[in-house]
């Protein structure tokens, strides 16, 4: 009974529907009642989604009433923007929700954030501040990136970027790169084009920071030409085929072992016996016959063996030959001077420790000092400033890939990220100012070299940062 008076009431309603004039007034009625929605599906360009998250990070995300303030400034920026303050925080969630934007460029556009607000700190305080501090803040400000050089890159450029921003961030222990010798020009010179103008847009305060940059650059630019960095070193295995010949060397000998107990009348398992008689085929042979073929087969196999290893020997010396001719040469007085002589390592390390570790400190007032000074007159020191041009000319004689210091930069990258030497000189400025936030520029590698076995006489040689010898010879 139900169904059916509803299934009434509906045809009913229709049919009130239908009538014309007292439907159509209950509709329009109704209408009117309600407000105005925008119902309309409103576009969002990249720009303006970059703007969002600006104002995100603008507005103090960690107290209370952001999105207020977020909205707030959108309409300083935007004030012909009509969007209701509930659908442009929906549009922020959604924004995070589909990652439009990679963390490397959330990342960015915070930083730039956060730049401009300090900008605009030290533009208020300009009045307050003498001519000279004024045009340091005017030469820091021309050397800024601002967020519109980023559209210029290419999408190749901005993959590469990203990879160097990431990177950068992960960058905590630092592993030996290999050199790029055999690496063609063309690639090199392809990918230093890429990231000269990529590296240009990203800052750096100080020395530390630029070396990191450095350092991370490289790491990316030796895998983009198809390089293999491994944190660790693997440790050498031995190839199958010297495995597969030594298990073959070892089972000839079990088995000539056996056989010679078998002549003796010491072997006693009868399945063992089996198993040679059908292995070697003894009903048409006899017992000295076979260990003789055994002996034969092992002295074949064993100089197999080392025949194999003196050509992989001689293949290896001869690339190196071909490489690096000065290194060969020392492999060879190497390998004849052999390991004897040599002094205990604990005894070593406790020496060049004393020297590096314990600082001592002289006398400056000792009386010959001051007598020396009057003697020679010697002229207070100019004040010096590092140029571009000068940390480019020092660069130049960097050597592309010798043994790098403890920071692990190579001078070829040195030399060639050529965007970084205007940074530098100003970096290398503030270090004569003020050294003491860059102890890490005077850690260094001390080796020990033979210089005269018979006298068993060591050259003591220390490798710093490459960095660092070009910031003493500027």
């Amino acid at each position: 009974m139900l169904h059916r008076s509803t299934r009434r009431l509906k045809r009913s309603a229709l049919a009130a529907g239908e009538g014309g004039a007292p439907g159509q007034q209950a509709k329009s009625e109704l209408q009117t009642d309600l407000p105005e929605t925008h119902d309309t599906r409103r576009t969002w360009t990249t720009q303006q989604c970059r703007e969002i998250y600006r104002c995100y990070f603008r507005a103090n995300p960690e107290k209370r009433g952001y999105q207020k303030r977020m909205y707030e400034l959108w309409k300083e920026k935007y004030p012909e923007c009509d969007v209701p303050e509930r659908r442009f925080a929906g549009q922020f969630q959604n924004l995070k929700k589909s990652k439009m934007f990679t963390e490397v460029e959330v990342e960015e556009l915070k930083r730039d954030t956060q730049r401009d607000q300090g900008r605009n700190e030290e533009e208020a305080q300009v009045e307050e501040q003498p001519k000279e501090q004024v045009a340091a803040t005017k030469n820091a400000e021309a050397n800024d990136h601002t967020p519109e050089v980023i559209h210029t890159l290419k999408p190749s450029q901005l993959e590469l970027r990203s990879k160097i921003l990431i990177e950068l961030k992960n960058n905590n222990e630092r592993i030996r790169l290999p050199p790029l010798k055999k690496t063609k020009r063309n690639d090199l010179i392809r990918i230093l084009r890429d990231i000269n103008t990529v590296i240009d847009t990203i800052h750096t305060e100080s020395l530390t920071e630029t070396n990191k940059l450095m350092y991370s650059t490289a790491v990316v630019a030796t895998r983009e030409l198809g390089y293999d960095i491994s944190p660790e070193r693997k440790q050498q295995k031995q190839p199958k085929w010297k495995i597969r010949l030594k298990w073959k060397l070892g089972q000839l000998r079990a088995d000539l072992s056996c056989i010679k107990k078998w002549k003796d009348g010491k072997l006693n398992d009868q399945r063992k016996k089996d198993y040679l008689w059908h292995k070697y085929k003894m009903a048409e042979k006899r017992i000295p016959t076979v260990m003789e073929e055994l002996k034969q087969r092992i002295m074949a196999t064993a100089n197999k063996i080392e025949r194999y290893e003196r050509r992989i020997v001689q293949y290896r010396q001869n690339q190196l030959f071909k490489t690096d001719q000065k290194r060969f040469y020392k492999s060879l007085e190497n390998s004849n001077t052999g390991k004897q002589n040599l002094p205990d390592k604990e005894a070593t390390y406790g020496f060049w420790r004393d020297i590096w570790d314990n600082s001592t400190k002289h006398n400056a007032e000792a009386k010959w000092i001051k007598d020396t000074k009057k003697q020679m007159k010697t002229p207070k020191m100019p004040e010096f400033q590092i140029t571009t041009e000068l940390v480019k000319k020092q660069a130049r004689k960097s050597k592309n890939w010798s043994t790098p210091g403890p920071d692990e930069i190579h001078g070829y990258w040195l030399k060639h990220l050529t965007k970084l030497h205007e940074r530098l000189a100003g970096q290398f400025n503030t270090v004569l100012d003020d050294p003491t936030d860059y102890q890490w520029l005077t850690l260094g590698k001390t080796f020990l070299i033979m210089k005269d076995p018979q006298k068993v006489q060591f050259q003591a040689i220390t490798d710093q940062s490459r960095v660092f010898q070009r910031h003493l010879k500027c």
